[in-house]
């Protein structure tokens, strides 16, 4: 059977594997052509003379490799040796001869950073090793997960929360006593796996990567404090753009400070195509003496924030580690999935607040600097103030600034943010099974909402604000939902 099949029988064993990778430090690197550069776990290097070898070179003896990083940096993993030659700030891993292979940006040389190698370490709630080639077999000291979870604002785009947490593991032995101080572990990837029993290790689906940011130790338990990946691309930075669409625009900053190439081994790139197509029109723009500005360096997510929001448009990693982009539907009118009735699991309430409705909207854009300050020209849109006081007697005026680059683009922008927020929307929680783990943040969805004996408000369509896994006992997805 498949993980489609299984997650649609309630009877299935479903099981839950946690990967923490644990950094080497390596300086152990030989040339094996242009750009590229290996290091074998055995001190193995068929293609040198051993007396070339540089003094001092032993085995390692490393488990199976999960991750390798370059300075903070985590590579991208591709498929063959040929296929790293066409990809820099990658690697590749041959498990059978235990050999790793980088090609780094600009094709330099390891020595130049400060390059990790990082095994894997498996646990589960209790002692297992799944099926098929499992990387590790997995320990039973799970106690609890973090919490896998991600959500939008309702009236905002780009700035996704996360769920994080703690990673607790059973340490009553003392064998996780000095692992932080043995091993480098800060920023290295924390991978979460649901599957079932009878399932190939290949078929379980990665459902979450983070990256760890703390670790405590004590006499019963270590806790490793667990946080989302995109806390990497908080660099300070004072960045000048000239008037370009959303989409490359961030790739650029992307590849600028970060040597993130766009190709298919950092991005989803149909998912960017498709986000790209729909958002070109907000083209924005950072004035060029943005560098006379010192209040002006920030942390590079929070001007990729900007970005987002004036091009509606979603950024996350996905559980598989790439940049994943989207342009939500606002104005769809169908869907493929239906969240049916006999599926939800539990009660829910469907809530209209008022709170949420917006009537009238001001916009910064033209953004320009001088050494004081930060300058934005701004419009308003202010055609729903009557209608939304006639419907649920309030004025709420939303302000942002973003880097929109004309007037005009502006204007455009405010009229699409007001006609998805001027009036209230039916918002809820819905518990599903497992079998919907597919369904990601800002998709359209059917939500069938009936009672037992009659319809309730019958079928909605609705897009996902939010969705979290519940990985304690049998696994569960719950899902907010908004009505479009």
């Amino acid at each position: 059977m498949t993980f489609d099949d299984l997650a649609n029988k309630s009877v299935s064993d479903a099981r839950v594997l946690v990967e923490v990778h644990i950094g080497i430090i390596n300086t152990q690197w030989v040339n094996n052509g242009a750009g590229l550069w290996a290091v074998d776990a055995e001190n193995v290097y068929s293609w040198v003379d051993s007396t070339l070898v540089e003094e001092g070179f032993s085995a390692l003896e490393f488990g199976f490799i999960g991750s390798v990083k370059r300075d903070d940096v985590l590579l991208s993993l591709v498929a063959s040796l040929a296929a790293l030659t066409d990809s820099t700030d990658s690697y590749y891993y041959d498990s059978q001869d235990r050999k790793v292979w980088v090609c780094l940006t600009n094709y330099h040389e390891p020595s130049l950073y400060l390059m990790t190698i990082n095994v894997v370490r498996g646990y589960s709630f209790d002692e297992f090793v799944p099926k098929g080639s499992p990387p590790v077999p997995y320990q039973g000291r799970l106690q609890g997960v973090p919490s896998v979870s991600v959500a939008r604002d309702n009236s905002f785009y780009g700035l996704l929360s996360y769920g994080g947490g703690s990673l607790d593991l059973v340490n009553a032995d003392g064998e996780l006593d000095t692992l932080a101080e043995e091993n480098a572990i800060y920023g290295n990837p924390v991978r979460i796996f649901v599957g079932f029993a009878s399932l190939d290790y290949a078929d379980y689906q990665r459902i979450y990567t983070g990256v760890i940011e703390s670790f405590e130790v004590s006499h019963e338990s270590a806790t490793f404090g667990v946080v989302d990946r995109r806390k990497e691309l908080s660099r300070p930075v004072r960045e000048a753009r000239a008037s370009q669409a959303p989409v490359p625009s961030i790739v650029d900053l992307l590849s600028t400070h970060y040597g993130f190439a766009d190709t298919a081994a950092f991005y989803d790139i149909p998912a960017k195509t498709a986000a790209n197509l729909e958002s070109a029109a907000f083209e924005v723009a950072y004035d060029y003496t943005i560098a006379r500005n010192d209040n002006a360096r920030r942390p590079l997510i929070d001007t990729i924030g900007e970005i987002l929001t004036s091009g509606f448009l979603l950024l996350e990693y996905d559980p598989d580690g790439l940049l994943k982009f989207s342009f939500p539907d606002l104005g769809a009118v169908t869907s493929s999935v239906i969240f049916t009735a006999d599926d939800i699991m539990t009660d829910y309430t469907v809530r209209y607040d008022p709170n949420d409705v917006i009537s009238s909207v001001k916009v910064g854009h033209s953004v320009s600097y001088t050494t004081t300050q930060t300058i934005y020209q701004y419009i308003r849109d202010t055609d729903s103030e009557t209608s939304v006081f006639t419907a649920y007697k309030v004025y709420r005026e939303h302000s942002v600034d973003l880097p929109l680059a004309t007037t005009a683009i502006a204007t455009t922008w405010a009229a699409k943010f007001m006609s998805a927020h001027s009036v209230v929307k039916g918002t809820l929680d819905v518990e599903m099974p497992l079998s919907y783990y597919a369904a990601s943040v800002g998709d359209v969805v059917f939500a069938e909402l009936v009672r037992p004996s009659k319809t309730m408000i019958g079928t909605v369509l609705t897009q996902i604000m939010s969705k979290s896994w519940n990985l304690q006992g049998v696994p569960t997805i719950s899902f907010g939902l908004r009505f479009i």
